[in-house]
């Protein structure tokens, strides 16, 4: 039977973020996940060649959580937002009204 210092219940960006640094630290981790990826709600996805973000929020290449992924030596690949928006209701891609 394997043994682990610490079980991590979540294997979205805090909890992946936590294993990581507890790893360096020397423990044994072990991340326990429902879903059948990790990422939590962090992640994007592509619909008719448009790149939509599943969760309450972003991660862009800026700002407190970039400078995380840097020390932890993670190359996130991405770029500046775009200054348009779009949604989906009902199956369908619509432009959000810029005003």
């Amino acid at each position: 039977m394997n043994t682990f210092d610490v079980a991590i219940v979540g294997g979205g960006l805090a909890g992946l973020t936590a294993s990581i640094y507890l790893a360096k630290a020397g423990k044994k981790v072990i991340v326990l996940e429902k879903s059948s990826q990790f990422g939590g709600r962090g992640m994007t996805i592509n619909k008719n060649g448009i790149c939509m973000n599943l969760g309450a929020h972003a991660l862009y290449r800026g700002g407190a959580a970039f400078i995380t992924f840097n020390e932890l030596g993670l190359n996130l690949p991405g770029g500046i937002p775009s200054t348009k928006a779009h949604g989906i209701w009902k199956g369908d891609i619509f432009t959000c009204p810029s005003t």
